[in-house]
């Protein structure tokens, strides 16, 4: 993952924090890049942690970065 440019940071309400909590259903494999990926579809992850298992469902709180007014 590359860091933001120094452009990103100076446009005025161009980017804004998010708290984000999700629910990923965990598939065979590495676990690392399924988490990476169901974040990245919500913003940059800045923080993230798992903090709930159940079987094979994961529960994921982060704050993500990404551009203002995106759901």
């Amino acid at each position: 993952m590359s860091a933001p440019s120094s452009a990103e940071f100076l446009t005025p309400g161009s980017l804004e924090l998010r708290s984000v909590e999700l629910r990923l259903q965990r598939c065979p494999g590495a676990l690392l890049p399924q988490v990476l990926a169901a974040l990245a579809l919500h913003g940059r992850p800045l923080r993230w942690a798992i903090t709930g298992v159940c079987g094979d469902g994961l529960t994921l709180e982060a704050v993500v970065i990404g551009p203002s007014g995106r759901p």
